[in-house]
């Protein structure tokens, strides 16, 4: 999804909850049987009564409501001002007014359902407590969390002091706080309250109720927000899985289900399955409800945007004009669920190449939301937005007025996911006109996202940013784009170090520590006095926002003629705001106007805190000892730019790939290392001619012999020793390690070279993986080469508890030979595969008792200790857990990119622990052992019938030398010795 549709789905999604949560919440009513005899006065308005609850749950809300209007003027007429049913009927006019988007009207009913209900039953009768509740909801989700919020927890109390009240009453008094809770972003909270109500649901029914599937599917959603998306995926799964039992597979609930399953998985990039689902929902409330349905609508609509990200857009235009159809015979054609599914087509029609007709609807959309929305409503900023981003190509004066004005609503409204988006775009308007602008506010987006990083690092939000700020990291990738172009290198190398330290937090679930802040960019000395301006602006465009809600918030409650006239005090608010507007346009003018001028004459001053900065990156390179240069990667669309830093100099290379898809290269280049019956050559050549040739000139200037590589996105998927010159490998040149800046702090380094060592490993076949008969072999060797003191525990010897009390006692290197599984953004299911079967989940080993303090290598020769993940997947995996296992305390960590052939894997290890008992660095000694493989010098001997480490089964070795190699070196092939990747500076 693109960043300006952000906004778009997620009202779509709520509105499925909400349609879930009516069904499973209301009980069924049924009508009068046909040919009833006239009835009484109080009969008859109960028969209008239950054809209006009938009409509302069709969701046909404009025939409910004059249902609902009769009812009420019906007991009004008999004299039932005060009666608790005359409060009911204001409660069921106001909700319904809800519906159709009439909000004073709603909230002036629901005001006086609950004035009405506690004169005539008292403030803390249960049945006022129904009436807070509503109160709260509304309040809820028009946006003013703050007034819901004690109406909601005053509610729950009044029921747990109730005797009598029932459990369920609770349990949905709970949800309905969590709710709030979890929109407010308060998401610890939240949880804890949603698994309450679940446990309550659970005991009341037995576990496999519809009212456990509604209490998962809202516990799923939050999950499914912080990022959680395997323990979400599991909900969401139980919940259809109970839905299917007890309503049936073809019940409109299961529908509902299996879209908002389909919206996780089409947030993390699954879009088939996504899709599967989407069309079964579709299929199954075709079959229920007549063809204009709202639910009929909400299927499009989510299918429309699933295609869209697939590339099927004739049939994404055709489900969201459908949609779009529908909303506007159920809501009416100004209703702001209307605007977001016109924005929804119009994102469709961009995608298309078809602007103009895109334009009509975004415009459309604006006039909506700026007719039902108060002026400064982020849905207007998100509106203003993507029509700027439309039409910012063509008609540039009109998409800046537009991004001006959207900017200004956003720091209104305080919304850090809007704002970013809005620098952001800002960041690229200015790009060519103005780069010091243009760098101003790209810094101001990658500051907001960082803000908002530390707020979810603090909810514990795990792989939140993979998901709802994936689209982030093109605002870094561009910034640090611009920087380089104008020769602030120190600046962009800090841009991609705050990357970096992002992507680790992802990793981790944003666990770091309770006093670990989220840095932030520093501005220059040009920059900061006009972002200081901002933030007191800012500020104050927040403090007068949230005066006038709570002005209006008093007005709408006063509910006589006084409240609609002119007040002294907001006269003087609409002053006051409009100063601010002008304040607004000054300080953008100035930052447009005069940010270059001031960055020019200080540019001499930055130019030494610039030349400062690089001087100490170039000592840090120096200390590494030998002949050692960081190459830092930065990919921008097809554009490379390397950043090169020796002990001598720091330069940057770039180069643009014309014509060629450097994303599709990789997947070449990889799918040809993933077999021996391929030629991986050809491919490898072309990468290097990108990402080495444009420095191998500097790199032989200055007698480089190990190359230390800062990587990013899908390049940390391929192993640069295997790039390829025309006549040798790239390990024949040089040795190289990973540079894994998100590291902190420092670990202390050994003297000398240290031979004690542990080794754990597995040779047993377990559930779901196969048996690892050279792990013997392999640890034989490390125990028989004469060079090390090695303690030994394989399969049953090797447990969670004897790992723990091994790194208790400080082994330097610390060896395990088994499968270490890891699923990319899902901590819960990654884990390493013990030697008597148990599994040790990333998890624990994160959290647990497993410091890695004295290790000065950790060497996992598994199989998937960096295994990519699925389509939507950068690399960040590769090196977090690296990243983890240095910030535990290890020095270095040898892991490998793909599944390795466990033939050969013995003699790279034995060779390579030779090497380094040699006085070798940890890179040469890699370096030593790759070649060995190369070369032939290394030829493993055929002592079991070998197989892949974490494949589905083994093969004889005749099999793996299909590779038309030389007979006298038959490992050649990159296969064999290519996957095998060292993290840290390895000195």
């Amino acid at each position: 999804m693109n960043p300006q549709h952000t906004r778009l789905v997620i009202p779509a999604l709520r509105s499925t909850c909400l349609v879930i949560a009516c069904l499973l919440s209301l009980p069924a009513i049924g009508a009068p049987a046909d040919g009833q005899n006239a009835a009484s006065p109080a009969t008859q308005i109960d028969t209008l009564t239950n054809q209006a609850d009938q009409l509302f749950e069709e969701k046909n809300y404009t025939a409910a409501l004059a249902l609902y209007q009769q009812v009420l003027a019906a007991k009004r007429a008999a004299g039932e001002r005060l009666d608790e049913t005359t409060a009911t009927a204001l409660g069921d006019v106001g909700r319904t007014l809800f519906k159709l988007a009439r909000y004073t009207e709603a909230e002036a009913h629901l005001r006086q359902a609950l004035a009405t209900a506690e004169q005539a039953l008292g403030s803390d009768h249960p049945d006022a407590a129904t009436h807070l509740t509503n109160l709260a909801l509304f309040l809820r989700d028009v946006g003013r969390p703050a007034e819901a919020e004690p109406l909601l927890r005053r509610a729950l109390a009044i029921g747990e002091a109730t005797p009598g009240t029932s459990p369920a009453t609770i349990g949905l008094r709970l949800n309905n706080l969590a709710g709030l809770l979890r929109a407010a972003g308060r998401y610890a909270e939240a949880e804890e309250i949603y698994r309450r109500a679940l446990a309550i649901a659970e005991q009341e029914s037995g576990g496999d109720s519809p009212q456990v599937a509604l209490r998962l599917n809202n516990l799923a959603l939050l999950l499914q927000e912080t990022g959680r998306y395997g323990e979400a995926e599991t909900a969401f799964s139980r919940a259809l899985k109970i839905l299917e039992a007890s309503r049936g597979a073809d019940h409109g609930d299961t529908a509902t289900m299996r879209n908002n399953l389909a919206g996780l998985l089409r947030r993390i990039g699954r879009y088939a399955d996504a899709e599967k689902h989407y069309r079964d929902a579709l299929a199954i409330d075709e079959k229920i409800y007549r063809a204009d349905h709202p639910e009929i609508g909400t299927d499009c609509n989510n299918l429309a945007l699933v295609l869209k990200e697939t590339g099927q857009l004739a049939e994404a235009e055709a489900l969201a004009r459908r949609a779009l159809a529908i909303g506007e015979r159920t809501r009416g054609a100004d209703h702001p669920s209307v605007a977001i599914r016109a924005s929804n087509l119009a994102g469709i029609l961009r995608a298309a190449g078809r602007n103009a007709d895109a334009e009509a609807l975004y415009r459309r959309a604006l006039a909506i939301d700026e007719k039902y929305y108060a002026p400064d409503h982020p849905a207007i900023a998100s509106d203003l937005n993507n029509l700027a981003l439309l039409l910012a190509a063509d008609r540039p004066d009109e998409a800046l007025a537009l991004y001006r004005r959207a900017w200004r609503l956003g720091l209104s409204a305080g919304t850090p996911e809007l704002l970013w988006k809005l620098n952001g775009n800002l960041s690229r308007f200015y790009a060519q006109r103005a780069p010091d602008v243009a760098i101003f506010f790209g810094k101001h987006a990658v500051n907001t996202l960082q803000r908002l990083r530390a707020n979810l690092k603090a909810s514990s939000r795990e792989g939140y940013q993979k998901a709802f700020l994936g689209t982030a990291d093109s605002v870094y990738h561009e910034l640090a784009e611009l920087l380089i172009e104008q020769g602030r290198l120190a600046e962009a190398r800090e841009v991609l170090k705050h990357l970096k330290e992002d992507e680790y937090r992802d990793f981790i679930r944003g666990q770091i520590g309770p006093d670990a802040p989220v840095s932030r960019l520093p501005y220059s000395r040009a920059e900061q006095s006009w972002a200081e301006q901002e933030e007191a602006l800012a500020a104050e465009s927040l403090r007068l926002a949230d005066e006038h809600r709570a002005r209006q918030a008093q007005s709408v409650a006063g509910n006589d003629a006084s409240a609609t006239a002119p007040q002294p005090e907001l006269v003087d608010l609409a002053a006051r705001r409009e100063q601010l507007g002008q304040g607004f346009e000054a300080w953008f003018a100035g930052v447009v106007e005069q940010l270059p001028t001031d960055a020019q004459r200080l540019a001499a001053d930055e130019r030494r805190q610039q030349d400062a900065a690089l001087a100490q990156a170039r000592r840090q390179i120096a200390d590494l000892g030998g002949q050692a240069a960081l190459l830092e990667y930065l990919l921008v669309g097809n554009r490379v730019h390397i950043m090169l830093t020796t002990a001598q100099q720091s330069v940057v290379r770039r180069v643009t790939i014309d014509g060629r898809d450097i994303g599709k290269q990789l997947i070449e280049f990889r799918v040809a290392l993933s077999t021996q019956a391929l030629d991986p050559r050809p491919a490898a050549q072309a990468l290097y001619r990108d990402l080495i040739g444009p420095v191998a000139a500097d790199l032989e200037a200055g007698q480089i012999d190990h190359l230390l590589l800062s990587l990013e996105g899908a390049l940390r998927y391929i192993p640069f020793a295997a790039l390829h010159d025309g006549e040798h490998y790239l390990v024949e040149r040089y040795a190289l390690s990973l540079h894994t800046a998100a590291v902190s702090g420092t670990r202390a380094k050994h003297s000398g070279v240290p031979s004690r060592l542990a080794a754990f490993g597995s040779t047993r076949a377990h559930a779901g993986f196969p048996a690892l008969p050279n792990v013997q072999q392999e640890i034989d060797l490390l125990r028989k080469s004469g060079k090390l003191s090695a303690e030994v525990y394989l399969d049953d010897q090797f447990t969670a508890e004897r790992l723990r009390q091994s790194l208790k006692q400080s082994y330097p290197l610390l060896h395990i030979a088994s499968h270490f599984r890891f699923v990319a953004g899902n901590e819960s299911d990654s884990f390493l595969l013990l030697g008597d079967g148990n599994r040790l989940p990333l998890m624990t080993l994160r959290q647990g008792d497993y410091s890695f303090a004295g290790v000065d290598l950790l060497a996992l020769s598994a199989c998937e200790t960096a295994l990519h993940g699925g389509r939507t997947a950068d690399g960040r995996e590769v090196e977090g857990f690296a990243v983890l296992a240095q910030n535990k305390g290890a020095q270095n960590v040898l892991a490998t990119l793909w599944e390795v052939a466990d033939l050969t894997t013995p003699e790279v290890m034995r060779a390579f622990y030779l090497a380094r008992a040699g006085g070798k660095s940890k890179a040469a000694a890699l370096r030593e052992a790759q070649q060995g493989l190369l070369s032939g010098k290394l030829k493993p001997t055929p002592v079991y019938t070998t197989g892949i480490r974490g494949g589905s089964g083994v093969r004889a070795i005749a099999a793996t030398n299909s590779f038309t190699a030389d007979p006298r070196s038959p490992f050649s092939h990159p296969y064999y010795w290519a996957p095998f990747i060292l993290f840290g500076d390895a000195s």
